[in-house]
């Protein structure tokens, strides 16, 4: 599995189109969809939860993640 930042993470997942409540998803679809560690990418979830760029929703216990709209204007920034 490879080794990325939380950076790195955040354009992934926006890249994937995790950016609405509706398209959330849990960490081990994340897991899956970029094969990257578990708790590397729990670790990063949790500093992009605390900037803001990321927001998690908990239903049936289960945490599902996206991209906020702060965290969409950070991904665009690293294009311009």
């Amino acid at each position: 599995m490879g080794s990325i930042d939380e950076y790195e993470l955040l354009k992934r997942m926006h890249n994937y189109g995790v950016v609405s409540r509706h398209n959330a998803k849990t960490v081990q679809e994340l897991v899956g969809m970029m094969n990257i560690d578990e708790g590397e990418i729990k670790g990063h979830l949790e500093r992009l939860i605390e900037f803001s760029y990321v927001h998690t929703i908990t239903s049936d216990d289960v945490a599902r993640y996206y991209v906020t709209g702060p965290g969409i204007i950070t991904v665009c920034s690293f294009f311009t």
